[in-house]
């Protein structure tokens, strides 16, 4: 195994690897949650609708090695959320 990869699973096409290592994931906190949808106006910061199904993203995805603090999350709708996939935007 290369230096600094983790196990990912058992996949063939991936043979395992991941260019970070696995965390365990914690869920993000009600408050933290809150706060942050009250610091994006609780609107969806791609499409700016309000009065929708808010979800908390990762700009970095956790996949591409980002972390849960507030810097790095934003407010998207479902609609956004799912289109964006782990894309960076």
């Amino acid at each position: 195994m290369e230096a600094g990869a983790g196990r990912c699973g058992d996949s063939a096409s991936t043979q395992g690897l991941c260019k970070f290592p696995l965390r365990e994931r914690q869920p993000i906190s009600m408050r933290t949650r809150f706060l942050l949808f009250k610091r994006d106006c609780y609107k969806c910061k791609i499409c700016q609708r309000t009065g929708v199904l808010l979800e908390v993203d990762h700009v970095i995805p956790r996949a591409l090695g980002g972390s849960d603090k507030v810097d790095n999350l934003q407010t998207l709708c479902l609609e956004c959320n799912r289109g964006k996939s782990d894309d960076l935007q």
